[in-house]
């Protein structure tokens, strides 16, 4: 049985499944067809949302005609994919940690949306003190709201 949850190994074996049917130029249609399976089987697969067996990736590789070392390979991958990560071996961290320490790797970028302010590290002394006086800090308070070595001497 596959697992319940989907796990980043899932996932990438799934990728590594699809990347494999493409550059033969198969559909998943055929394939699908040609194992009995159901095409969304195929594509839960490949895309992680559904657990991959020994079994059903043994199948998929002879539908590609994959054999040799990578066939092996591919196998003890899918034998692995449900045993957890190191992280997730710990007791104390709750299972919404445990999955977003599945995800971070494969994560491909982080993105920092902060549409009302810059973030912290791109701040410039001028720029904090725009954004005290445009948000009604007295003239005279301004240099006091900033760090020492942003003090400058304005003429």
């Amino acid at each position: 049985m596959g697992s319940k949850q989907p796990t980043v190994a899932g996932r990438s074996l799934g990728a590594e499944l699809r990347s494999i049917r493409v550059a033969r130029e198969l559909s998943s249609t055929a394939v699908a067809k040609q194992l009995g399976w159901q095409q969304s089987k195929i594509s839960k697969i490949e895309t992680g949302k559904q657990g991959i067996t020994p079994a059903d990736v043994s199948a998929l590789l002879v539908a590609y005609g994959v054999v040799g070392n990578e066939r092996d390979q591919l196998i003890e991958a899918a034998e692995k994919v449900d045993e957890p990560g190191l992280w997730e071996k710990q007791d104390a961290m709750s299972r919404d940690s445990r999955t977003l320490i599945r995800l971070e790797s494969e994560a491909t970028e982080i993105v920092n949306l902060e549409p009302l302010i810059i973030p912290g590290l791109l701040q410039t002394p001028d720029y904090i003190r725009a954004l005290m006086k445009a948000c009604g800090v007295a003239d005279a308070d301004l240099e006091a709201g900033c760090p020492p070595a942003w003090h400058v001497k304005h003429s």
